[in-house]
């Protein structure tokens, strides 16, 4: 079977994270009853996955959740940078697709854009190989670690754009 570059790097990242997890269940170790993840208050995400059902949030034990700032500095992500949340959040987002190669091939850069009188950050796959669906998770899961890890601090936060309206990856400022 043949894989593009960026299939087959998304398969090593995965295969290198199975076998780290395996490691650790042969630790012995005493483990305390870790909390259930929690979704970010500050960073909406209802309906921009699109149809399909209802992605389930508590079933997602992401990096995100359990290594917020190992993932950052993975993406080469640093402190947050400007003045409204939704620059904070393109500031973070710029930060890993500039500073990771999967993250470079698989997204464009984002752009602004301004609809009626409110603007809009675009962050668009580059190839038809992410779906909206998964492309919205991974750049939502990247904020979201962002935000756990306090590199990202929003104040009244943003929300990704429902699927219905747009056709790529698509935040909003509240």
């Amino acid at each position: 079977m043949r894989y593009s570059k960026l299939d087959q790097m998304i398969k090593e990242a995965a295969m290198s994270l199975f076998a780290e997890q395996q490691e650790q269940q042969q630790k012995p170790e005493e483990k305390a009853e870790k909390p259930k993840p929690k979704k970010s208050e500050k960073i909406k995400v209802d309906g921009a996955y699109g149809t399909g059902g209802r992605f389930k949030y508590e079933a997602a034990q992401t990096r995100a959740d359990n290594d917020a700032a190992g993932l950052m500095r993975d993406l080469k992500v640093g402190t947050a940078t400007g003045g409204t949340d939704l620059e904070k959040a393109a500031s973070i987002l710029s930060q890993a697709i500039r500073g990771n190669e999967i993250m470079s091939s698989a997204f464009s850069m984002p752009t602004v854009r301004t609809v009626g009188e409110s603007k809009q950050v675009v962050v668009a796959p580059k190839s038809g190989e992410l779906s909206q669906r998964n492309a919205t998770k991974f750049l939502y899961f990247t904020l979201h670690a962002a935000e756990r890890a306090g590199m990202l601090k929003l104040d009244d936060g943003i929300e990704f754009v429902n699927a219905a309206i747009v056709s790529v990856p698509t935040i909003k400022g509240l």
